[in-house]
């Protein structure tokens, strides 16, 4: 809770009552919402809603797509606490001590470009969180070194045109009923115009 501040200014009196009491009882906050608290004065920060997740007996993939949107980029009370760190601490949460992390983000594309077009705040903060430790640890200041190296390179950044060259590298073995939505999936990307391989 150090270093907390709502975002939004005509919030604030209230908002900084709320805190300061939240900090007067933090261990009782802590405890609740380790037992499951989704709401209250203590639970600074809403649930975050990955689009998957994929579980196997040595890692855990969170994944989290977008199609031409933005992630988000603050939460109330934090204005570093952008959608890519919180994804990639609720894997290494889901993961727990004995499996490995990772983030898989999909967009439409990797870069924004052009008059009409303004550039996405995740094509800057992808890169930077998978290649950065330094970035990756300030930005995660509740994680210690342990936990920030069990994070560092584990996020994985695709396009949508990229996960479907996956799929359908390793697709020669599905059988009828899978070709067939294979198949679909294809043309449903195709119609939303995210096929392009662009950046």
């Amino acid at each position: 809770m150090d270093g907390l501040a709502p975002a939004e200014v005509t919030q604030q009196a209230a908002a900084l009552a709320r805190l300061t009491k939240v900090a007067e009882q933090r261990d009782g906050w802590k405890r609740m919402v380790a037992e499951g608290a989704d709401r209250g004065d203590g639970v600074l920060e809403p649930a975050f809603e990955a689009d998957l997740v994929i579980t196997t007996p040595g890692h855990v993939v969170v994944v989290m797509g977008v199609y031409q949107h933005d992630i988000e980029r603050r939460t109330f009370w934090d204005a570093h606490r952008d959608a890519l760190a919180r994804g990639l601490d609720t894997a290494l949460e889901l993961a727990g001590p004995d499996r490995v992390p990772w983030l898989l983000f999909v967009t439409d594309d990797y870069r924004h470009e052009g008059p009409e077009t303004r550039a996405m705040a995740y094509e800057a903060l992808a890169s930077r969180y998978s290649s950065d430790r330094a970035f990756l640890a300030a930005r995660l200041p509740s994680r210690d070194a342990a936990q920030i190296d069990r994070l560092a390179g584990q996020l994985r950044w695709l396009s949508w045109a990229d996960l479907l060259d996956v799929v359908l590298d390793h697709s020669s073995g599905l059988p009828g009923d899978g070709r067939l939505m294979l198949r679909r999936l294809v043309d449903y990307l195709h119609g939303k115009q995210l096929l392009f391989k662009g950046g």
